[in-house]
């Protein structure tokens, strides 16, 4: 079985305009010679999210990852609140439950709320998960610029707490973003704030991979989805395989999680999500880092096992 923890459905209609055309600086920095997606890929996907609406794009997500491999994904909406888009984020969050619940064997969904909504954002929160069956918050520190050991979110966390609902946070720079938002560091404060909140830090990506697995690996409370790895796995694939392995035989190696950060669009212009679902489930027989044996079983696990213990799906 494979659990994508980590994915994306993007239409100009919930993101608004001024997303798409933000996003010239994530080309930028995928750039890499020889290796980074190129112009005409990133176009196509940009019109295909342009030019779709919701509905479309879920079935071309269910398709992408049926096509993939991927048994059940996690879902969300990334709720930026300055935005201007055609959907509120209520709206936008309620679609997603939707989704969920139309395929409720396949999609896992999240809800997405700027933390800046203060309290009517607290409240949707409490009926998305109460009544719409949604099964977990999805903050993005980076894009709404704020830090994540702020006190004033800390209601957000404690009501997750008391719904008994995960969180998950973004890590790593995204184009031109001011990055430092995105430094796990904080989210380390939260989770010894919050020890009986189970959270996961979103991306393995420089430059803080190294402080993310050492979190993870101190942190009972805490989780790492391996989704961003695809960057390097394309640039540094020795770097990859022995992050990874090393990764498997470490304490954490119950509470890594499978994912890709895809969007679920028909153009890939990185590695597929086929591609990575065989890349990874492939790392105890690959060549690179053939010193550090890893468990077959810790594979598996890093695939689905940990994901539905998570979730609750065991």
């Amino acid at each position: 079985m494979v659990i994508d923890f980590h994915t994306h459905i993007f239409t100009v209609s919930i993101m608004g305009e001024g997303f798409l055309k933000g996003s010239e600086g994530i080309l930028e920095g995928l750039d890499f010679v020889g290796v980074g997606p190129t112009r005409e890929a990133w176009d196509g996907m940009l019109k295909e999210l342009g030019s779709a609406d919701l509905d479309q794009m879920g079935a071309v997500y269910l398709q992408t990852k049926s096509e993939a491999g991927i048994d059940k994904s996690v879902v969300f909406h990334v709720d930026i609140a300055g935005l201007q888009a055609d959907m509120n984020y209520v709206e936008a969050n309620r679609w997603f439950a939707k989704f969920a619940q139309d395929h409720s064997d396949r999609v896992i969904a999240f809800a997405g709320i700027d933390p800046h909504r203060g309290k009517e954002g607290l409240k949707v929160f409490e009926k998305s998960v109460k009544e719409w069956g949604m099964k977990g918050l999805k903050l993005h520190p980076l894009a709404c610029e704020f830090f994540p050991n702020d006190k004033q979110f800390y209601p957000y966390y404690a009501k997750a707490m008391g719904l008994g609902v995960p969180v998950l946070f973004h890590t790593g720079p995204v184009g031109h973003m001011k990055m430092n938002y995105s430094n796990p560091v904080f989210i380390d404060e939260v989770a010894a704030d919050f020890p009986e909140l189970k959270i996961i830090l979103a991306h393995i990506a420089d430059p803080w991979i190294k402080e993310s697995i050492s979190i993870v690996t101190r942190r009972a409370n805490t989780y790492l989805d391996i989704s961003g790895g695809q960057i390097l796995f394309r640039t540094e694939p020795d770097r990859f395989y022995r992050t990874l392995k090393l990764l498997l035989r470490s304490p954490a190696r119950k509470r890594v999680l499978f994912a890709t950060d895809t969007l679920g669009t028909a153009n890939s212009f990185f590695v597929s999500d086929a591609e990575w679902v065989r890349v990874v489930k492939g790392l105890a027989s690959s060549r690179y880092s053939a010193d550090i044996p890893v468990d077959q079983n810790d594979v598996d696990n890093l695939m689905a096992g940990n994901a539905k213990r998570l979730l609750g799906l065991i």
